[in-house]
């Protein structure tokens, strides 16, 4: 991937205080590896880390370079012939190493980005996902209209923008008609389909400035990819950020070879569903709502999460994506993504239930063992803001349930709630320190004296106090119980009559188990 001083510039000022020797970015050049000045001969290809002592030295040689300064230059080192970034921090601990490193590290960060769009335009072609793997670089909000002003894809952050007024209150699927109606109407709008590369709409009194890129299908104009100024100002980078995405979009539509068609309705349930899924966090009920309108999905509805995991996966593969079409076509209100190694399957009870007249686990069970998959169920719930909280709970599910039951095709939680309440008790202090002292106490004399009053005393309790069944389960004379029970009390005093006292010992049988 080309990268520019511009895009540099935007980077490194998040955590310095910088400045520029030139009014524009020229950006005709792409750079390079960063290198150390070394007093050679530099090259006009590379991009140079030194100090303004060093500055100096390279006067003589500094025609078409790109320089990045760690301290403010002398007077007499302001050349205009070269472009230089100069970083004005006064920290004692940056330095000119640890400059370069973290210019190394920003490179690395837009060849990761780089190949990661090449992966999905060549694989997947996954237009949604390539804008969310791009949100950490562009970081304003970008949506993809295709010429209906109908929405392709967007990126997870555009729904949750500080100002975002290009939604529809009544069709968050599409541009609000007030909007579709200005931009027919206005002469300028038809020229701006013609436009190629990065261009600036003008800034709209309501919508603010929009960074815009249209993209082609067989040779026409068929979409455009829009920034919204929402987090910060527009900058330079951003024009080259937006046109490297363009172009691995493009890029995509240019191999297709079937029809370039969309279920805007389904893919807004998938985006939210994926949404709720990555930021671990709740969604507020008015922007679910919203989400939703005319998906036939409604926020209340009863759901299930299921969180899937093949038996032998080496990450998200053709496989996955196979099963998630397999299990919408299967089941009617499902919504299905690769997730973690694995699928998150989002069932619509509702839907479910209005469109077959077949239990689900009959079928599901089914598909577990042809599909070779392992799953495990959160609890029913009602409102789809909180599905984050239930796949974690499937995840959970499948976790403890595996390690407990591996031939099980399938695992609840509701089964496995307990044993997570005893892993998270244990986080912080070790089972033996949660424990009732008595319990501790006969397991030392048991190992001491070769009796057996831990296990007598768990049986007796499990029993409800019943002599008579705690003998018949330990396989000894009741008088010999009896005769246990006194020395356990002589040793240890408990108050069995109290509640908590019963609770806390039945739990610390559970701890230690």
């Amino acid at each position: 991937m080309n990268i520019y001083m511009s895009m540099l510039y935007y980077q490194l000022q998040k955590n310095h205080k910088i400045s520029y020797n030139h009014k524009t970015f020229l950006d005709k050049t792409p750079l390079k590896l960063p290198m150390h000045f070394t007093g050679s001969l530099p090259s006009p290809d590379y991009l140079y880390v030194t100090d303004s002592e060093n500055l100096g030295h390279m006067d003589n040689h500094m025609d078409r370079l790109h320089i990045l300064c760690l301290g403010a230059p002398s007077s007499t080192s302001q050349n205009a012939r070269y472009e230089r970034i100069t970083v004005e921090d006064d920290d004692p601990c940056c330095d000119v190493y640890s400059l370069h490193n973290e210019v190394s590290m920003i490179f690395q960060m837009y060849q990761e980005w780089g190949n990661a769009l090449t992966e999905i335009a060549y694989g997947s072609q996954d237009i949604p996902k390539m804008l969310r793997t791009s949100e950490k670089i562009l970081e304003n909000p970008c949506i993809l209209i295709d010429t209906d002003f109908s929405y392709m894809a967007y990126s997870t952050n555009f729904f949750t923008a500080e100002k975002n007024l290009i939604l529809d209150s009544a069709d968050s699927s599409s541009t609000p008609l007030n909007y579709v109606n200005e931009f027919r109407l206005d002469p300028e709008f038809k020229k701006l389909t013609r436009k190629k590369g990065v261009f600036l709409y003008e800034e709209h009194r309501e919508l603010g400035r929009l960074l815009c890129y249209n993209l082609t299908y067989h040779n026409r104009y068929f979409a455009r990819l829009i920034m919204h100024e929402s987090h910060h100002p527009i900058s330079e980078a951003d024009k080259k950020h937006l046109s490297i995405l363009a172009r691995s979009i493009q890029l995509i539509f240019d191999t297709r070879t079937e029809s370039l068609t969309f279920s805007s309705r389904a893919g807004n349930v998938h985006q939210l569903v994926e949404t709720l899924a990555m930021e671990n966090k709740p969604m507020r009920e008015a922007d679910v709502d919203r989400i939703l309108l005319g998906s036939g999905w409604r926020r209340d509805d009863h759901y299930l999460m299921i969180y899937l995991k093949l038996f032998a996966s080496s990450g998200i593969t053709a496989n996955t994506a196979y099963l998630c079409s397999k299990i919408e076509k299967m089941w009617k209100g499902s919504c299905t993504f690769p997730h973690d190694e694995g699928i998150l399957w989002l069932l619509n009870l509702n839907l479910y239930q209005h469109s077959h007249d077949y239990p689900f686990y009959d079928t599901f069970a089914y598909f577990l063992r042809e599909s070779l998959c392992q799953a495990g169920i959160s609890n029913n719930y009602t409102d789809i803001g909180r599905t984050s909280l239930f796949i974690q709970q499937a995840k959970t599910a499948l976790e403890i349930g595996g390690q407990k039951n591996p031939t099980h095709w399938y695992h609840y939680f509701k089964d496995y709630a307990l044993d997570y309440m005893f892993s998270q008790c244990t986080l912080q202090f070790p089972a033996e320190e949660l424990c009732h002292p008595a319990i501790l106490k006969l397991r030392r004399h048991d190992a001491e004296n070769h009796t057996e009053y831990h296990r007598t005393l768990k049986s007796y309790l499990e029993h409800k106090f019943s002599v008579t069944n705690t003998a018949e389960a330990l396989f000894i004379h009741r008088t010999t119980l009896i005769h246990r029970l006194k020395k356990i009390q002589g040793l240890c005093s408990l108050d069995l009559d109290d509640p908590r006292t019963v609770q806390h010992l039945m739990l610390s049988f559970s701890l230690l188990a």
